[in-house]
């Protein structure tokens, strides 16, 4: 059994809904992010990120979505923000995507995902924390901006806004998934079109995920002449 399959058994044991090993365990969580919210958000995602990978790196609804968006569209840079391992990257390499910069919070998720795409680059940082000289065509958010509350969500917009060209795609928690809010106390419901609309970013298409419950949302920078009519 390798290290990761290890802590990722110890992960599910204590994180298991069930029992009062899980409970105690998910309040000191509650009473760390209370206290320490960055500091408790990396160590969740560590622990997490073996886990997530087994779940969600080759179960990908999403992809036919994020492919059809990039065959359309043809960005010549991506930046990805909250790659986990990387589970996008094969579409960038499938589109020949030139220039991919891949986020995430997670030292154990892009140690995965360096080792199946060497050649991509990425950084370890947490999406508040973001800082890039670059702008990129497409900005790909999937699953992210749920895990912030929403003091912490305003400054990672403006981020995101100013260091995307063409296209914003998100997919988060809404009003058609918003039900796995009954369980999950540290994911976040926020309505995005106001947000992105005042740094100048329209909704150009909404959505459904196939096979999902999920809705996705593709914004635009707003037109000069749109911005300046009355």
């Amino acid at each position: 059994m390798s290290d990761d399959d290890a802590r990722s058994g110890l992960y599910s044991s204590v994180m298991n809904p069930f029992g009062r090993l899980a409970r105690c365990a998910r309040s000191l969580i509650y009473r760390l992010i209370l206290l320490n919210y960055g500091r408790a958000q990396r160590l969740y995602w560590e622990l997490r990120a073996p886990d997530a990978h087994r779940l969600y790196g080759e179960d990908r609804p999403d992809a036919p979505t994020v492919l059809a968006i990039l065959s359309r569209y043809k960005p010549r840079s991506v930046l990805d923000l909250g790659c986990g391992t990387g589970r996008f990257f094969s579409l960038y390499e499938e589109l020949s995507v030139p220039h991919v910069l891949g986020v995430d919070i997670s030292a154990r998720a892009l140690a995965l995902a360096r080792r199946a795409y060497p050649h991509v680059h990425t950084i370890r940082c947490r999406a508040e924390d973001l800082t890039t000289s670059h702008s990129f065509d497409l900005v790909v958010i999937n699953r992210v901006l749920q895990h912030l509350p929403p003091e912490n969500l305003a400054g990672v917009v403006a981020t995101v806004c100013t260091v995307a060209k063409r296209l914003i795609f998100i997919n988060e928690i809404s009003d058609s998934d918003d039900r796995t809010l009954d369980h999950a106390r540290y994911i976040f419901k926020h309505e995005y079109a106001p947000l992105f609309a005042q740094y100048g970013w329209n909704i150009v298409e909404v959505g459904v995920i196939p096979g999902t419950e999920q809705t996705y949302l593709l914004f635009e920078p707003r037109l000069v002449e749109e911005a300046s009519s009355p």
